[in-house]
């Protein structure tokens, strides 16, 4: 039987390895973008099939932008607030991470 302390150190070990894994495999970019849409999402239902796949338990407001340096599309998910007062055509400011090896998107914001 494995000693329990060794067994933590273990685990220890591959909590930290999954940490850098995951921080070292992405880059934070950043740029000017052109708003091209605006979307709201309501809350999914309770019961039954999703309308949408996209719809989660709680409301969605998307903003579709276009990096003016790249042309690179991406989703942003905002407040209501923000996503009141921007309009199409909008120049605004976002950050977002990329996968280094794959080109995701993991997170993205309006700065």
């Amino acid at each position: 039987m494995a000693n329990p302390s060794s067994v933590a150190v273990s685990l220890f070990r591959a909590a930290w390895l999954v940490l850098f894994i995951v921080t070292a495999g992405c880059v934070e970019k950043n740029g000017e973008a052109v708003v091209l849409s605006k979307e709201y999402l309501p809350p999914a239902p309770k019961e039954g099939p999703l309308p949408d796949a996209r719809q989660t338990p709680d409301e969605q407001w998307r903003v579709q932008v276009e990096m003016r340096a790249d042309l690179r599309k991406v989703d942003v998910l905002v407040e209501s607030a923000e996503w009141q007062k921007l309009k199409v055509g909008d120049r605004v400011n976002v950050q977002y991470s990329q996968g280094k090896y794959t080109g995701t998107v993991w997170h993205s914001e309006i700065k």
